[in-house]
Order: C-alpha cells, then structure tokens, then sequence
C-alpha cells in the first residue's frame, strides 16, 4: 500500500519503527516538539529523528521542524535543531562546546544560521480573544515574616533545603506543622480571589506548581482547598493519582458541562494534549522554574476554541524568593529570546546562562550550584558579606546604587542579634581592654569607625566610649535616619586630617576590596594606609574578618604590615571565637611610623599577604548573642551597653525555659501543642528537624532553640 501522509508519535520512535520509515522514499519529514529531543548523544529518540532527517535531504527534499519554544530550559535544547538544519556544519561539533560558542557568540551567529530558515510567529496573529495577564502580591503577616525568616537563617540547610522549606512555607504553612496553627497570606489571597470570580465566572482553572501533597492533595489533614470554602460539588482535581480516563472525563465535563467548577491542576500534568479551553479565569498558585513551563500551562486554557476573553493571575507572596523565581524565569526567557534573535546579550545575562547549562537536572529547586546562586541575592547580610569578596570599591558603588537602601534597611530590621552585631561587640571590648592597658579614658579616645554600617561599632559599644566614635560608610542609606558624628566616604580616600584618631576600626570589609598586583590594583594596601594615616602615633588599627576567610599567607602579611609602618600587638590578635555561634579573624595593628610605602619597591612575593583564602569553616545559630569570647586561649567577657544587655539576658531567659519544656517532655515534637501555647513558644518542623522560637521585644529578633 501506498499513504500519501504517515504519522508517528515521538514515544515510537524506536530502532524498529525507524528502520522501517528509512526503508520509505519519503520527500518531506515534520518533526512536531522538536525541544523535547534533547539528549542528543544518549537518546535514542534524537539519534533516530536525525538519521530519518538525513534521508530528507537533496534536491526536491524538505524538513520542517516545529516548535512552541526552540530553547524550553537549556540553550543546549537548541542543539538539535542545529544539528539538524545544518548537518554538515554541526554533525562532528561536541552538544557542550556548542553550547558555550552559541552563550558567547564568538564563533557561531545564531541571527545568521537560524533566521533565513525560521518563523517567530505568535497566537496574536490567528484571532484569538484578548489575553490579560496579572500579578497578585500578597504581604506576609507579622508571624509569617518571623517564620520565614527562621528559614532564611537556618544554618543546618543546604541552600536547596532552605529553597524547598520556604517554598512548601509559603504555599501552605500546614506543611511545616506549625503550632499554633497559621493560615498562610497566599491561601488568604486565592479565598478572596475565587469567591470574587465565582460570582462572575463558571469555570475556572487554578494551576499549581512543584508540592501537591498537602497543598492540592490532601496530607494528613492538611491542604489548601478545605481552607477555601469552596462549594465540595464544584471543586474537580487533576493531578499525577488521577487516571487518565478520569482526567478525560474531568477535561470533558469541564469543557462542555453547565456546572460551576474550580479545577485545580497540578503543573506537571498539563502537557501536550490537555485542553481546558473551557475555561473563564485562570491563576497560577505559584509558578514553575521556567517561562516556557508557565506558557505551556497557561496554552492549555489559552488555545483555539477559546470563545471570550481571558484573564490570567498569577499569586506572589512579596519580599520572598517567589518575586526571586518570577525575575529569574523573565530573565531567562529574555536572554534566551535575545539569543534567537541574534542581539547581542547582556554580561548578567550571559552568565545566568552559563551556569543554568550547568545544571545537571529540569528542576532548579534541587540543584545546589544554582541554589546558591540564587539564594546570595536575597540573604541580605551575611551571604552579602561573603559573597562580596574581592569587589572592588567600583563594582561596590555600582551595586548600592541598586540595593543600598534594601541592604541599609536589612540591618535595622534584625536589631541587635546578629553576627556583625557580635563583631562589634567584640571589637569595643576589645578597643577598651587596650585603652585600659594604655592608661586611656573612653571618653577621651577618638575612634573612627570605618564601613561602620549603620554605626554599628557605636550602637554596641558601652555608654561611656559611644560619644568617642566617628562613624562612615561609602553606603549613605545607612545614615538616614541617624544623626551625629556621621559621614557617606570612600574608604580609600577618607576626608579625615592625618593623625586625628586613636583606634580606628575596620569590621568586615576589608575583603570587599580589590588587589591585583599584576594589574596595579593596590585597594587593599591603599586601605590600611588610609587607617596608618588617620592614626595618631602609637594609635590602633582594629581589623577583623569573617571566619570563613582568613590571610593567605600570615608571614609575608606581618612583612606587608611592617612595611606600612605597624606591629601586631599579639595579645589582641587572633581567633575571637564563642562556641559554636561566633568566630572572626581579628589583629590589631599599633602605629609605629607614617607609612611612606612604594609599591614599586615592594617585592611581589609580599604581595601575598595582603590576599584571602576561603576556608570550610561553619558557625550555628550566628544570631544568638556572644556574652564572652576567647582569644589566644583567654576569655574575655562582653562589655555590654544597657540596651544589649538586655536583649542579651531576655535571650538567655527564652533559651533556659526552652530547654526545660525539652527536657520535660523529651523532644520538641513530643510536646504537647497546649503547652508550646501555653508558654507563649512557636513550634515548626524545617526538613525532619522541629525547633521552638519566640520573638524578643524592641529590636531583639526571634530566639531559635533546637533539640
């Protein structure tokens, strides 16, 4: 027999069915969905769609490939088509370096090879009803915003632990058992939401993405639609437990049927061939990892045979990584879209892509590379200050200009407790223990707190030396509310006469510079002149970094000081460290002379140690607050001002009747939800681990404690 059209759907494209259409003299091969033939070198479907390819090639021959997004999740998506439009060119070029010429465009022009033989078109043209889309922020509550917060600072998580836990807290707080019970801001917005469009609306369609168990499946007793009011007889589910007969009979009863009805859909179910174009109102719960999944979701309501118009929402919890996941997917979408079209792309952009292609799975939930990535733009403090390393005072401006006031903001919010709170605390007793030692009055000394943040030397030093420091940071957000001895600077170019202070103070910033000897990039050298300048003789120079990064080289660091006219005073030089929850690297440097250093003169070897060197150490629950450290083997206690140290005894008091409710009822899990009420505690479970935490009053933050 002869057909003049043969159709085979993608799943049968195997060695026997292959074997069997290359033995036909065919003059045109369609290939539909051509983005989802992705593994070229290992998928047998790719491999086979390419040797029937080359039988459509000649004169006379035609090969269409078609799809509804060329580049769904990876640029390496787009490799097939390539390999397949041009055969020659490409057949022998490894899928990765293709990858890496087409992110770079040095060597391939995707604006020449693809545009003479591709058409962008889009729904607009073909008559379709108006689509309106929308996004629906919703503000978190008080309780929720402590909560998330314990998320965000949960040092026991991986980075995709913390990305997993935040996103089940946000769909529905249920799944983290909390006690007491909280009805979440989202689930609130969709109520509202739905009883709206249920007066005006008969079908709707609510797609939700990622977690289904315990958020449109019900778990344990827990579950977005109970909470909903929703009439029982309207609401219809599709997700994976659903049969496809049923799913069938669902979609058909949806389509045609004269009832009301909400149906809620999970994301991963609504692939090629669902149709929903049944449909009135649309939301998305939540969004998927990428735009393409979004769009794929939304064409199954948005089709043809669509009848009125059409208004999509999407629900987005603001000030969560939910704002983060709908920026990162329209900036993929954009980059990828500029790629296409042959424009030049963005360095931000180009590195997104770059290191999405090193994903080694769909899902960027569960890849710790890219979790990291994301999660170092929205730890406001200290996932800044480590990701900060070697800026340059440059890029650093450039970035304030963006996020100064966020970042300025970040520090008043957490008050007292915090790791550069501990730091400073650390650095005033320390100043004073010298100026006890030296015969100084702490009234007397003048300190200038250099990169101080929003004064943070000041703000956590005893009553008597706060009216002695001078505060200034190149960041100005940090000064807007304060008033007094403040000043917005350089660090590098400070407009202080020479010899004016006693101490100066450098807390965790030194880092931030930049020092590239063999580009004569001197930041870092240039810094600590700046603090020998500003000193008078014999003053102090209090320098201190976070724990996890420490000198490259302490030998050529004490020849690189000498140089610049200091001592190390031993006594205060070392690891400060508290337990588990607090280490720094300090050394305090004593003027001995002005520096008169020429870089010309200084061998290259000395160079090293002015560099950094990241080390794999770890601190637990960095918020809680240090009441002594230890440093060169002796223990030092904090010298408190008032205000810490009540905040310090409030914690203190939490943590003791914490651990007498544990210890009365064995486990936190295990203790009942009326008393975790009764004593004014929250309970919530982040991955297997359950914790109790209460909020401290005036600025104190929440008090985390553990098994």
């Amino acid at each position: 027999e002869v057909w003049d059209y043969i159709l085979i759907s993608q799943e049968k494209l195997n060695e026997g069915y292959t074997q069997g259409l290359s033995e036909l003299n065919y003059d045109m091969l369609i290939a539909d969905e051509i983005h989802k033939l992705k593994n070229i070198k290992k998928g047998i479907r790719s491999q086979n769609i390419i040797k029937l390819a080359e039988k459509a090639s000649g004169e006379d021959k035609y090969l269409a490939i078609l799809s509804g997004t060329p580049i769904p999740n990876k640029v390496k998506d787009l490799a097939i088509s390539l390999k397949l439009l041009y055969p020659e060119k490409f057949k022998e070029v490894d899928d990765n370096q293709l990858v890496q010429n087409i992110i770079k465009g040095d060597i391939i022009d995707i604006r020449s090879l693809l545009l003479p033989r591709m058409q962008m078109k889009s729904k607009e043209g073909i008559g379709m009803p108006e689509l309106e889309e929308e996004i629906l922020n919703s503000e978190m509550s008080e309780e929720e915003k402590e909560v998330y917060s314990i998320l965000l600072e949960e040092d026991e998580l991986t980075a995709t632990e913390k990305i997993q836990a935040m996103r089940k807290f946000l769909l529905n707080p249920e799944l983290l058992e909390m006690t007491p019970e909280m009805e979440g801001s989202k689930i609130k917005a969709l109520k509202k939401e739905l009883k709206k469009s249920l007066e005006e609306y008969d079908k709707i369609v609510v797609f939700v993405n990622g977690y289904i168990e315990g958020v449109i499946r019900e778990k344990e007793g827990t579950g977005i639609i109970k909470r909903l009011g929703l009439p029982e007889e309207a609401v219809k589910v599709i997700d994976g437990n659903v049969p496809n007969e049923e799913r069938e009979e669902i979609q058909k009863d949806f389509n045609y049927g004269s009832k009301k009805t909400i149906l809620f859909v999970s994301g991963q179910t609504a692939d090629v061939g669902v149709d929903f174009s049944g449909a009135q109102r649309v939301f998305f719960y939540n969004e998927p990892w990428s735009q393409y999944d979004k769009k794929q979701q939304l064409g199954r309501v948005y089709r043809e045979g669509i009848k009125k118009d059409l208004k999509s929402t999407t629900l987005m919890t603001g000030n969560s990584l939910e704002q983060g996941i709908n920026y990162y997917i329209r900036l993929k979408e954009q980059a990828v879209e500029r790629l296409l079209r042959g424009i030049p792309i963005t360095e931000i952009e180009n590195k997104l892509l770059r290191k999405d292609e090193r994903r080694s799975g769909e899902n960027l939930e569960i890849d710790p590379e890219l979790a990291k990535y994301y999660l170092s733009s929205w730890d406001k403090l200290l996932s800044f200050f480590s990701a900060g390393k070697g800026m340059g005072e440059k890029e650093f401006k450039e970035f304030l200009k963006k996020h100064g006031e966020d970042y300025a903001n970040s520090y008043m919010e957490m008050g007292s407790r915090t790791y550069q709170g501990n730091n400073s605390r650390a650095a005033a007793t320390i100043i004073g223990k010298i100026m006890e030692k030296s015969g100084l009055n702490k009234k007397d000394a003048k300190i200038l707190d250099i990169a101080s943040g929003p004064e943070m030397l000041k703000n956590h030093s005893p009553e008597e030396m706060q009216q002695s420091i001078f505060s200034t940071d190149i960041n100005p957000h940090h000064f807007i509310k304060n008033g007094g001895r403040v000043f917005s600077s350089s660090f590098l170019n400070l407009p202080i006469k020479d010899e004016s202070f006693d101490f100066v103070n450098l807390a965790l910033a030194m880092h931030y510079t930049k020092f590239v000897p063999s580009k004569k990039i001197f930041e870092s050298l240039k810094l600590l002149k700046e603090c020998n300048r500003t000193l008078k003789k014999r003053g102090v120079a209090i320098v201190s970094e976070m724990y996890n990064l420490e000198f490259k080289n302490e030998k050529k660091f004490r020849e690189i000081v000498d140089l610049l006219g200091f001592e190390i005073m031993e006594g205060y030089s070392g690891v400060v460290s508290s337990g588990e929850n607090f280490e720094a690297n300090f050394v305090a440097l004593r003027k001995k002379r002005n520096s008169e250093l020429n870089v010309d003169e200084v061998s290259k070897d000395v160079f090293e140690g002015l560099k950094f060197v990241r080390n794999e150490k770890k601190i637990r629950n960095s918020r809680m607050m240090i009441g002594k450290f230890s440093i060169n083997g002796k223990d030092v206690e904090v010298d408190f001002n008032e205000n810490d140290r009540a905040v310090f005894e409030k914690e203190q008091e939490i943590i003791k009747k914490a651990r007498e409710i544990i210890k009365e009822y064995g486990k936190i899990e295990t203790i009942p939800k009326e008393k975790v009420v009764e004593n004014d505690f929250s309970r919530v479970c982040i991955g297997k681990n359950y914790s109790l935490f209460k909020r401290i009053e005036n600025g104190g933050g929440f008090v985390l404690v553990k098994n």
